[in-house]
């Protein structure tokens, strides 16, 4: 009797576990298809910019005159501070096309540092953080045609490289500006990375600040791990030690943070070897994740 009660009792129990299964199937699928939406909805609120190609925009710009040239020197450097290297630069450049000697002598910067690479071993992509006229962040993205890891490399945004457009040494980052009636900033700035890496752009990507904490925020966040409280008031960092499911506007403050503070022995203080590196490590983090 035992027996056949204990017999009738498990299809009970496999019912009760198939119930089971199935709401929680039903509830996975529905996650996943929330995610997916979410997902879709970032990736269509990304700006994806057309750009021609770049032996074209070179040709353009080849066919620009002194004068050209001169009023694009103008405005891309109207109200904006000129720090002390970029005088020094200038003051070389200056001497350059005027046939003087520079009061000073000047390094032998190479025209290009890289060779060229060929097209068919990859897909190359550089997404691009922007901050007000100028790039923020910059990471040239490698998608191998052999099916192999993606390669990732951060371009410093104070890389100083040749602009073709006025035909002097400047920050990598000033090449989202433009050159006025020859290339987007997306076209100037893919140029300035290929004549420095070798590589030509294929695929770029903008996005500002607003729109990478919009689509953080629609991918549900991210995980942040760090050892100690971390803080950063400038870039309104504030995150507990340990890992935490953070939104938008934490994980920007994240890959934005120059400042960093760490809470130890009861005293805030700065992260040790804190950098542009560190920086730029969060920022490769934080697109794995996403």
């Amino acid at each position: 009797m035992g027996r056949h009660r204990a017999w009738t009792r498990r299809p009970e129990v496999v019912r009760a576990l198939l119930m089971a299964a199935i709401v929680l199937g039903v509830a996975l699928l529905g996650f996943i298809a929330a995610s997916g939406v979410r997902a879709f909805q970032a990736y269509r609120s990304v700006e994806r910019e057309p750009f021609a190609q770049a032996a074209k925009v070179r040709q353009g710009i080849a066919r620009m005159t002194d004068e050209q040239r001169s009023e694009v020197r103008q405005e891309a450097s109207a109200g904006q501070p000129v720090p002390l290297f970029d005088r020094d630069l200038m003051a070389i450049e200056t001497a350059r096309r005027n046939g003087r000697q520079p009061y000073f002598v000047p390094l032998n910067i190479p025209e290009a540092t890289s060779p060229a690479l060929p097209d068919s071993m990859f897909a190359s992509y550089l997404l691009v953080g922007q901050e007000g006229p100028r790039a923020d962040s910059m990471i040239l993205i490698l998608l191998p045609s052999d099916g192999s890891s993606p390669i990732m490399t951060s371009l410093p945004r104070d890389l100083y490289v040749k602009n073709p457009c006025t035909d002097e040494y400047a920050r990598l980052n000033t090449g989202l500006g433009g050159c006025k009636g020859f290339a987007g900033g997306a076209e100037l700035l893919s140029l300035m990375v290929q004549d420095y890496t070798g590589i030509e752009v294929d695929h770029f990507v903008r996005v500002d600040f607003g729109g990478f904490a919009d689509v953080i925020d629609a991918l549900g966040g991210v995980e942040i791990c760090v050892d100690n409280p971390v803080r950063d008031w400038r870039a309104q960092l504030d995150l507990p030690a340990g890992c935490s499911h953070v939104g938008g506007d934490q994980a920007l403050a994240w890959v934005r943070t120059r400042h960093t503070e760490e809470y130890v022995d009861g005293v805030w203080r700065p992260v040790p070897g804190a950098s542009d590196f560190t920086r730029e490590r969060h920022q490769q983090e934080m697109l794995f994740k996403v």
